[in-house]
C-alpha cells in the first residue's frame, strides 16, 4: 500500500481485513478498539459505524448500571462500621437489661417506675443516650444504609415509646396496660428489621413478644421478662455482627475463582 497506494486490490484487502478486525473487537464487546480500527478506513461501511454507536451506548448503560451497583452494594455492606454498630447496639442492650430491674427488686421504686412520669423519665433517659452515641458514632453510622437504618430504627423506637406514653397518658389508660402494651413497640420494630434487613434479629424480636405475654400475665413478671429481652438482644447483635472469617463458597461466589481445598 506504501510502494503503491492507488492498488486497487490491496486498498480492497485492507478494507476488507480492517473491517473483519473491527467485526472481531465488536463480537468481543470491544467497542473502543472497533472504533479506533474503524477510523483507519477513508469510507468506513455504515452498518458497522452503527453498530458501534449501539454498542458504545449500551455499554455506557451497563456501566452505570454495574457503578449503581456497586454503590449500592457499599450502601447495604455490613463489613462498614461493625465493630461501632455492635458498640452502640450492646451499650443500648445493657441499658434495656438494667433499666427494669429497679422496679423488678423493689417495690418501692416499682409504683414510681409504673406512673407516667417514671415511665416518660426513663424514655427521656433513653433519647439522652442515643443521642450521645450518635453523636460519638455520627461519622461511622451515616457512611451505610445498614448502620442509618440501624441507628434510625433506634431513633424511631424511643419516639413512638414516648408518644405511645403520652396517648395513653392522655386518654386514661392504665400505667399497668400501658407498660404492657409497650413491649409490643420493640417487638414492631425489630420484627421489621429482621423482615427486611437482619434476618438473625428474630429472636430479639420474640423475647419482646414474650415479655409482652409475661407483663400482661404479672407485672414483676413483666419486669424481668423485659430484663431478659434486653439481655436477649444484647447477646443477639454480638452474635448477629461479630467479625468472621468469609467462607470458601463465600470466597469464591465474589473472586469467581475456585479456591483450592487442602488437605490436612
Amino acid at each position: 500500500m506504501k510502494a503503491w497506494p492507488e492498488h486497487g486490490a490491496a486498498r480492497a484487502g485492507l478494507h476488507n481485513v480492517v473491517s473483519a478486525m473491527v467485526e472481531h473487537e465488536l463480537d468481543q464487546g470491544n467497542a473502543r478498539a472497533a472504533e479506533s480500527l474503524l477510523a483507519e478506513l477513508e469510507s468506513p461501511p455504515e452498518h458497522l459505524r452503527d453498530r458501534i454507536s449501539s454498542t458504545l451506548r449500551s455499554s455506557e448503560v451497563k456501566q452505570r448500571r454495574m457503578e449503581s451497583l456497586a454503590a449500592m452494594g457499599r450502601e447495604m455492606d455490613l463489613g462498614i462500621g461493625q465493630k461501632t454498630r455492635v458498640v452502640v447496639a450492646v451499650v443500648l442492650g445493657v441499658f434495656w437489661t438494667l433499666l427494669p430491674l429497679p422496679s423488678a427488686l423493689f417495690p418501692h421504686i416499682r409504683s414510681f417506675g409504673l406512673s407516667f412520669s417514671g415511665m416518660l423519665m426513663m424514655v427521656g433517659a433513653q433519647l439522652v443516650l442515643l443521642i450521645g452515641l450518635a453523636l460519638w458514632a455520627r461519622t461511622t453510622m451515616s457512611r451505610t444504609a445498614v448502620n442509618r437504618a440501624v441507628l434510625g430504627a433506634a431513633f424511631v423506637a424511643t419516639g413512638a415509646q414516648a408518644a405511645f406514653l403520652f396517648g395513653c397518658m392522655v386518654s386514661g389508660t392504665e400505667p399497668r396496660t400501658t407498660f404492657a402494651l409497650l413491649q409490643v413497640l420493640p417487638f414492631t420494630i425489630l420484627a421489621v428489621l429482621a423482615a427486611t434487613l437482619f434476618h438473625g434479629l428474630w429472636p430479639s424480636a420474640i423475647a419482646y413478644l414474650i415479655a409482652f405475654g409475661f407483663a400482661s400475665w404479672d407485672l414483676v413478671a413483666g419486669y424481668w421478662a423485659v430484663s431478659a429481652a434486653g439481655l436477649v438482644i444484647t447477646a443477639n447483635v454480638v452474635v448477629l455482627w461479630r467479625p468472621r472469617t468469609p467462607t470458601l463458597q463465600e470466597m469464591e461466589r465474589v473472586s469467581k475463582v475456585p479456591v483450592q481445598r487442602f488437605r490436612v
